[in-house]
């Protein structure tokens, strides 16, 4: 049928009758006209299948005395490329989002070349910009411009480059949507073809599990050099107090050396009681646990706090109506939030300011336990936690001074006023009942301390209910 002189129609119409041509869709007459409208308007190269299952690229050029040129070029090896790369593409993309964490590769010439939906979700604000193509430049940049990263030097985009350029792990912050902030680890690894894919996880959980562990190896050795001190010094004071006790009970009450010996026996008096309170942190004695209705525990304490407190400091406490049941040592947690309004009421007396207006407020709440739970709860009881707020309005603290509150024998009190053992006793307490105490404090405006304790598995009839004066809001 192809011989000089035959035009194009009758060689189709030919070439389709004798079955030359397949995968025909639909008119075959206006397969044809088309055909013929695309010779006599050539434009973009198209795809033809013929009966065989190969591809065909047809191209058309129009010579200079009106004719064409037409180029047919068999592509079938290109196309089982494409859909083998195309298949491998998919396989990869779904190896990407099966990892939690988030994936970024590179090019060799440090574009973007894919990203896993756990990537784009971390940089959700900023996912406009990220696209394939995008320079690692660019890209770093705008997130940075953006206060992703925080406040950071000027030269903190070229410093990052360097490292992505030199494999290295880095460790930086970024701030989120909600305002938080996260302590991001970001991998590096080559890729056979020169690029470079970026493993980044979140590890602000891990950090503060170590920084707990670390705590606990601090609180059990001082814990066990604090107690044999304190055994020595329990056996030092007894002869002390003893004969003081003796003398002073011998002497008239006239005499002159009785008020000196009577200051000697409340000394030691208090020395005791203090190296009861180390005797009792390097124990570390397991909590002595029932099932307790918590407003109760905190009314007792709001009542005993307020016997205590000067009155130009304003206390108020609101309690939640419903029971909440806990399980828990009442002694042990009534410490607790006697320890921190005290400290509550030692910040408000060190403002410099005329402090009649100082405030003070204890709280108790139930949050249910749910993605909106906060980091470090995931091993609170499922049922919820109950929460205990103590606020102050007074000199609060620096983070310096946040940093180590917690710590055995840290105090930012006057020699002799304070022995730095309330919060770190206090933190132990909360850790035994597994529960978390946080902090947050701002210098010259207050601080809050929280408390978190795990709701009882039990239905709340079963708790013996608080009377009407417990229960109700002071």
């Amino acid at each position: 049928l192809l011989v000089p002189g035959i035009k194009l129609e009758p060689l189709l119409r030919a070439r389709v009758k004798a079955g030359e041509i397949a995968n025909i869709e639909g008119d075959v007459e206006a397969w044809i006209q088309k055909r013929l409208w695309r010779y006599r308007n050539p434009g973009e190269p198209w795809e033809v299948v013929t009966d065989t299952g190969a591809v065909h690229l047809i191209q058309e050029q129009a010579t200079r005395d009106g004719g064409r040129i037409i180029l047919r070029t068999d592509i079938t090896a290109l196309k089982d490329n494409e859909k083998r790369m195309a298949e491998l593409h998919a396989h990869l993309q779904g190896a990407l989002e099966s990892i939690t964490a988030g994936v970024i590769i590179f090019d060799k010439n440090e574009k973007i070349v894919a990203f896993n939906d756990s990537f784009r979700k971390a940089v959700l604000p900023f996912s406009a910009r990220l696209r394939p193509g995008v320079s690692l430049e660019e890209w770093v940049s705008h997130i940075s411009a953006q206060g992703h990263y925080g406040d950071v030097d000027p030269d903190f985009v070229a410093e990052r480059i360097r490292k992505f350029r030199n494999l290295e792990t880095v460790e930086f912050t970024e701030r989120w949507p909600d305002d938080s902030e996260h302590l991001i680890m970001a991998r590096h690894y080559r890729t056979p073809d020169g690029g470079t894919f970026i493993f980044r996880e979140d590890v602000t959980a891990h950090k503060r599990i170590e920084e707990r562990l670390r705590h606990a190896q601090k609180l059990e050795a001082l814990g066990n050099l604090a107690g044999g001190v304190a055994h020595s010094l329990n056996n030092l004071l007894l002869p002390i107090m003893a004969l003081s006790k003796l003398t002073v009970d011998g002497l008239p009450s006239a005499s002159p050396s009785r008020p000196i010996l009577e200051k000697v026996v409340e000394a030691s008096l208090r020395a005791k009681d203090l190296v009861a309170r180390v005797l009792a942190f390097s124990r570390q004695d397991a909590p002595r646990k029932a099932l307790v209705d918590l407003r109760a525990v905190v009314n007792a304490a709001v009542r005993l706090a307020r016997s205590s407190i000067p009155p130009i400091i304003h206390l108020e406490s609101g309690i939640v109506a419903q029971p909440v049941p806990v399980m828990a040592d009442t002694p042990q947690i009534e410490a607790v939030i006697l320890n921190l309004v005290n400290n509550a009421v030692a910040a408000i007396g060190d403002r410099k300011d005329d402090h009649a207006n100082g405030r003070l407020a204890v709280r108790l709440w139930i949050e249910p336990f749910g993605p909106s739970a906060k980091p470090g709860l995931s091993r609170i009881a499922p049922d919820g936690y109950a929460v205990i707020e103590v606020e102050d309005n007074g000199i609060g603290m620096n983070a310096a001074t946040k940093a180590r509150i917690f710590d055995p024998f840290f105090t930012t009190k006057k020699v002799g006023e304070g022995t730095g053992l309330g919060l770190s006793m206090a933190h132990g307490i909360v850790e035994e009942h597994g529960g978390m105490i946080e902090v947050d404090s701002t210098l010259s405006k207050g601080t809050s301390f929280l408390i978190h304790l795990p709701l009882a598995s039990l239905v709340a009839e079963a708790v013996p209910a608080a009377t009407e004066a417990e229960s109700r809001a002071d």
